[in-house]
């Protein structure tokens, strides 16, 4: 994708970046450059491990090779170390397209620059643990964070929570945990959310919130219980991070590549009139058995079209033209 799509990469404020199996930076962004001071070769020099924080590592190898082993798209948080020595967190959308030979499959990611929500997260659940003087913080921070009972009860939720969702103060306290989640989202926090959370402590991960007007949120959901004095779970508390800016990227990216191999697939079978009954069709670069079915569609499609009584298919352009190739042909 990223090679097909260079003005992208070069234009793109953001963070977006391709990566090899074998564990090396191939397409990055200006802005990695900015964001961490390595310049772009030395990003790609070495492998990108190298470069993520060593308490990370083990999880984003992990990562990794659930997604070149074909599991479904990853999101995930890890930090990045700075040519300074500092280092930042990043939060990760990525995903392989299975669909490309093996050798030639990249994972394809966008970040995005998130150290300030992860350290005012932190803060904030330290806060929710100890239960008190953290109003203030919960008004400053731009997800939404609320709280429940255990019978799921909502008892709290912040002003840009509130905002987020469309509703009022006394349109919330008091109202059941389904009331702010689509369905399936709801039912899967009963299920296995919230006993997970009794269970080890938290729970995360991707969800969804439901404005009053219907529309469905895509979000990040951390879940974590709340104790008294006396060290007993009492309630609940969720930080939620609205990411549907994120998603629509990745459609975007989606989109462009499918885009992209269309056209690519297209310019590689041209059929160009030559007379009235005479085309030709010039082959280049790799030949396999599903190219050589296009072939013959494209070739008999425009026979068929144009009347034409002669197809001349120019192999001078072809890497290798093998028995296979040839008899491919031939049919």
């Amino acid at each position: 994708m990223a090679k097909s799509g260079d003005a992208l990469f070069h234009r793109w404020q953001g963070l977006l970046a391709t990566a090899t199996e074998d564990g090396f930076f191939r397409d990055l962004t200006p802005g990695w450059e900015r964001l961490l001071g390595w310049s772009l070769d030395e990003l790609r020099a070495r492998p990108y491990i190298e470069l993520v924080h060593p308490e990370d590592r083990e999880a984003t190898l992990a990562e990794a090779r659930r997604l070149f082993e074909g599991q479904a798209g990853a999101r995930f948080e890890n930090r990045y170390l700075c040519k300074d020595g500092s280092s930042r967190w990043l939060q990760w959308s990525a995903f392989v397209d299975m669909s490309e030979p093996p050798e030639e499959r990249l994972l394809h990611g966008t970040a995005a620059e998130v150290t300030d929500h992860v350290e005012a997260r932190r803060e904030l659940e330290r806060a929710l643990q100890e239960a008190h003087g953290f109003r203030s913080l919960l008004d400053a921070t731009s997800d939404f964070v609320g709280m429940a009972d255990l019978a799921g009860i909502t008892t709290y939720v912040n002003p840009p929570g509130l905002r987020m969702v469309g509703r009022e103060e006394e349109d919330v306290r008091g109202k059941p945990i389904p009331h702010f989640h689509t369905r399936s989202h709801a039912e899967r926090l009963g299920r296995e959310a919230i006993p997970h959370t009794l269970e080890h402590g938290i729970w995360s991960d991707e969800g969804d919130l439901l404005r009053v007007d219907g529309t469905v949120i895509p979000t990040t959901q951390v879940i974590v219980p709340l104790r008294d004095a006396a060290g007993r779970v009492c309630a609940l508390g969720t930080i939620v991070r609205d990411i549907s800016g994120s998603k629509e990227l990745e459609a975007e990216l989606r989109d462009q590549k499918d885009r992209l191999a269309a056209a690519l697939q297209a310019m590689s079978t041209p059929l160009i009139p030559i007379t009235r009954e005479i085309v030709v069709m010039p082959l280049i670069g790799q030949m396999d058995a599903e190219r050589a079915d296009r072939v013959m569609e494209v070739a008999l499609g425009g026979v068929q079209a144009s009347g034409a009584q002669v197809v001349i298919l120019d192999v001078t352009g072809l890497a290798v033209v093998d028995s296979r190739v040839a008899a491919a042909l031939v049919r």
